[in-house]
């Protein structure tokens, strides 16, 4: 008993220390997260500020015009420069106050249907410019102040702008009246006239009051004093001694902002107006941001902050009741540690141990746990030792497949998987071409009636298939009929998993269950373990196929669809060793349509185009399916006749393919065309065992063709060619 006192109170008392200087660290930490948390709820309200600004000057933008397009306002503006020119002062006030009213009737029922949506329609102000920026009338004033024909070009640029350019414009500008959200657009009359300029404007402080939804605990807006007019400027001296150089126009009342303001130098605040600022001190958070008028220059900015004090003291209270908690309950859980330690951390933690390895990349998967117990410890080292069998497993099935050189290699391995490690005897693999909308069957295991176990309309039209057209599983044993494709629902269940490649279904594999054992499988580990295969097939398939993808568009000719001088280049030494293994002969013909520069230069290339794409259907039906055919360059074509008799066999293809070209017409603008071929011809390796010297004594037999009249064949002769070097 004695020892074990020795032992608990010093570790009580270390726990203590431990605790109170884990409490201090915490503090500071929680510090670093409240400025992390301000930061980032400052930088979302100034996105969010920006965007109600632009949000509302868009608005502004939109009555503006909705009211530039009204006739009676075309009419005001024609009227108005009549009696500016013609009548007398009096005269034109009269003018005023009569379209003011006139034009109320028009406007109001837009500003309430605006009022309908922002609320704010008593504060929208309406106002029509002429060039450069002359304001003639105000739809705010009252009916009995219809001042007008003010110069207003000094103080206000953007009408002078929009009057210029005839362009919109809308954002935050200072004027005579207060500071404001303005939309500014360009009216012309039908005749394409500019008249002039409409202003619709929405006060700033809507913005703030947008805000308030967002529940921020304190946020100003200030304006320089020196963008101001006069008259405004002394609208809240209160603001004016605290802030000094800015006047503060939300809210009205001051707010602990100002007070924390006063702490920043003036410089820093009138830095504040140039880039954005952050500062946080006693838990309180502040960040100001430069607000810009609609020429872009900076007349101001607005101040978010945020009080993190409540919250330090809920922690405080907090931490203290941890603490003394923690000291009532640590003698207990002293005692079931020791317990603990013995009996269950060890046998977990070799369990942790192998997991880490796991999680970093431990490559050799063959390590097992040892089994001591039947108990819940020792069950979790077996299921440990199952997963790590089945991990080593697929580990070694994706690493075969990688190797395998072809896709159809891969499908049946997974065939084989199918059938050795799950059991399963009756399924289809499909593979889906998504670019043509095919799917084909690539494996079949079992009996299916006709072939297949789905419509073969599916194979067609690869839509039809809904678990290729919805990329998600489809199973008859959760959802009967779900499938009208499924041909044999009343024998079997079936289950359909679409197995994604790229970002669509590329393969589809389906397993038809017998319907007693339908459930059982469904509700087994092995169907996720199979899932997880399948996973992993996924990127191998995708990347074979790429690979196939772009070995067949590399060896194609695009014009004609035959193979291309690239193909013989990979493939010649193949082509050239099997007849070589065979002791067997190859006819190799050069091919060249006769006159073809007269078509293009008649005709032009399109029709250049289908001729070549005919000749080269034409040779395609002349020749057996085992022979080969390479468009050579332009009209040349090089045919390898594979496993000829003799010399005779070749020219009797070789005549039988001219006969073809000769007998077939093109048409062509005007009528038809018809065309021949001249052909030169080689036996391989009789001429020669080198397969490119035996192509160009096919070339040089070619020009002799050509030499003796075209449409010929003519086969090659050793004294046409005495030179070593070809």
């Amino acid at each position: 008993m004695r020892i074990r006192y020795r032992i608990i109170i010093p570790v009580l008392i270390f726990f203590v220390i431990v605790g109170s200087v884990f409490a201090i660290l915490f503090r500071h930490f929680l510090i670093q997260s409240f400025q992390i948390q301000f930061s980032k709820q400052a930088q979302t309200t100034h996105q969010v500020i920006v965007n109600q600004i632009h949000q509302i000057g868009e608005e502004a933008l939109t009555v503006a015009a909705t009211i530039a397009a009204i006739p009676a306002v075309h009419d005001a503006y024609h009227l108005y420069e009549q009696v500016s020119k013609n009548a007398s002062k009096s005269e034109r006030d009269v003018y005023l106050k009569d379209s003011q009213q006139f034009l109320r009737g028009w406007i109001i029922p837009i500003l309430k249907d605006v009022s309908r949506a922002s609320k704010v329609e008593k504060k929208i102000k309406i106002q029509f410019h002429l060039p450069p920026a002359i304001s003639f009338l105000r739809l705010w004033r009252k009916p009995g102040d219809h001042d007008g024909g003010d110069d207003l070009s000094a103080f206000r640029p953007s009408v002078v702008w929009v009057n210029r350019t005839k362009k919109p414009l809308s954002g935050i500008e200072v004027g005579r009246s207060g500071c404001f959200i303005r939309g500014i657009v360009s009216i012309d009359d039908s005749d394409g006239h500019h008249l002039g300029s409409i202003e619709c404007l929405f006060p700033l402080t809507r913005v703030a009051t947008i805000l308030k939804g967002i529940h921020h605990e304190a946020l100003s807006i200030y304006i320089l004093r020196k963008r101001l007019a006069p008259a405004l400027a002394r609208v809240h001296p209160t603001s004016n001694e605290i802030m000094g150089p800015f006047v503060r126009i939300f809210p009205a009342q001051p707010t602990w902002l100002d007070t924390l303001c006063l702490k920043c130098t003036r410089a820093m605040l009138e830095n504040g107006v140039k880039k954005s600022m952050m500062r946080f001190s006693d838990f309180k958070g502040f960040y100001s941001f430069p607000l810009k008028n609609i020429m872009g220059k900076n007349i101001g900015l607005v101040v978010y902050g945020q009080d993190y004090s409540p919250k330090l003291q809920s922690f405080r209270r907090m931490v203290f009741g941890v603490i003394a908690l923690f000291v009532v309950a640590f003698g207990i859980l002293l005692g079931i540690l020791i317990f603990i330690e013995r009996t269950i951390t060890n046998p977990i933690s070799a369990i942790s141990r192998m997991m880490q390895q796991l999680s970093t990349g431990l490559q050799d998967l063959s390590f097992r746990l040892r089994v001591t117990s039947k108990d819940e410890i020792g069950q979790m080292s077996q299921s440990f030792n199952q997963f790590m069998e089945r991990m080593e497993h697929l580990k070694q099935f994706k690493t075969i497949i990688e190797e395998d050189e072809s896709l159809a290699e891969v499908y049946q391995r997974i065939s084989n998987l199918l059938k050795e490690t799950f059991g399963l005897t009756t399924f289809t693999i499909y593979e889906i071409n998504n670019s043509k909308n095919h799917i084909l069957p690539v494996i079949v295991e079992g009996s299916p009636p006709g072939g297949l176990w789905c419509d073969k309309d599916i194979l067609t039209d690869a839509n039809l298939c809904r678990a290729k057209r919805t990329s998600k599983e489809i199973s008859s044993l959760q959802t009967p009929h779900l499938c009208p494709k499924f041909t044999s629902e009343e024998k079997a269940d079936y289950l359909c998993l679409p197995i994604i490649i790229g970002e669509s279904t590329g393969m589809v594999l389906q397993i038809v269950i017998p319907h007693s054992e339908g459930n059982s499988f469904l509700s087994s580990d092995l169907l996720g373990l199979l899932k997880t295969y399948l996973n992993e097939c996924a990127p191998v398939i995708a990347s074979k196929r790429l690979v196939g993808l772009l070995k067949e568009t590399t060896t194609i000719d695009a014009l004609t669809g035959l193979l291309n001088r690239r193909f013989l280049g990979d493939s010649f030494e193949t082509l050239s060793s099997g007849i070589l293994r065979r002791d067997s002969l190859m006819g190799v013909l050069m091919a060249d349509i006769d006159f073809f520069k007269q078509v293009n230069d008649t005709y032009g290339h399109e029709v250049g185009d289908e001729i070549l794409k005919r000749v080269a259907q034409t040779l395609r039906d002349s020749i057996r399916r085992s022979d080969v055919i390479i468009r050579y360059g332009g009209e040349e074509f090089l045919i390898l006749l594979m496993d000829v008799k003799n010399q005779e066999a070749v020219r009797a293809v070789a005549e039988k393919v001219r006969r073809a070209v000769e007998e077939t017409t093109f048409p062509v603008p005007g009528g038809v065309l018809k065309k021949t071929i001249s052909i030169g011809a080689s036996l391989y390796p009789k001429d020669t065992e080198n397969f490119w010297q035996c192509v160009k004594f096919s070339d040089v037999a070619l020009y002799k063709a050509k030499e003796a009249g075209r449409n010929r064949v003519v086969m090659f002769k050793k004294e046409m060619w005495e030179e070593d070097n070809y």
